[in-house]
């Protein structure tokens, strides 16, 4: 009797064991590990969810979510090399909101404007605070519409996802060069951004942009 209980017991810990790694894998979007078609932009994103915004033309409301960046894989970095870093998402408000959960555009984007309705999108990139932002780095969109099953994650209240991001030390222009390499070696205040936008049938509603916490960078020429 005593070996049915102690079997019984130790099958309910292994089930639970699995549910709590699913859990976790559910609530991380590993972009590092992507095979399908991502894309990268420095625009204006699309996204939305369940709580209330405001709509085009009118003051964008602030997002009830805690965004933090929460690593960067190394602390010193030459130009042009590749990084990955790490932010996370919370909801600090008292109702369900949906965030994109798709990096593959493809499998989101409309065939027609006509059918754009409920498409959402999520942008993320890092942005160094001594550049007031003029360069971005690691930027990534992420989609999602409501007729496309599983692009949506739903975060209830207290609820926390991450996402991991792949980028590189790009500065993208000659002119950000020439300002940036005369500084280098030198040690720089990087902090990650939120974007959302939500296309509905008769307008865009969208949110003020999320900026992280932020995080010690040295960057260097390449050797």
């Amino acid at each position: 009797m005593r070996d049915k209980k102690l079997i019984a017991a130790i099958c309910c810990l292994f089930l639970w064991l699995n549910m709590s790694v699913s859990a976790q894998r559910d609530d991380l979007l590993d972009l590092t590990k992507e095979r399908g078609k991502v894309t990268t932009s420095r625009g204006e994103s699309r996204s939305g969810s369940i709580g209330g915004v405001t709509h085009q033309n009118s003051r964008p409301a602030t997002p009830p979510l805690r965004f933090s960046l929460v690593s960067l894989d190394k602390q010193q970095y030459e130009l042009s090399e590749r990084f990955v870093y790490e932010i996370s998402i919370e909801n600090i408000g008292n109702q369900p909101f949906l965030l994109p959960w798709e990096p593959d555009k493809g499998k989101i984007e409309p065939k027609s404007p006509s059918t754009q309705a409920g498409l959402r999108r999520m942008s993320l990139f890092l942005v160094i605070e001594e550049l007031n932002g003029n360069a971005v780095f690691g930027a990534q969109d992420i989609y999602g519409s409501d007729s496309v099953s599983r692009s949506l994650k739903k975060l209830n209240p207290g609820h926390k996802v991450r996402v991991r991001v792949p980028g590189g030390w790009y500065l993208g222009s000659e002119d950000m060069y020439k300002r940036v390499l005369p500084l280098l070696p030198r040690s720089f205040n990087v902090k990650a951004k939120l974007r959302l936008v939500d296309h509905t049938k008769s307008d865009i509603e969208q949110y003020e942009p999320l900026i992280s916490n932020s995080w010690p960078v040295e960057l260097r020429k390449r050797t």
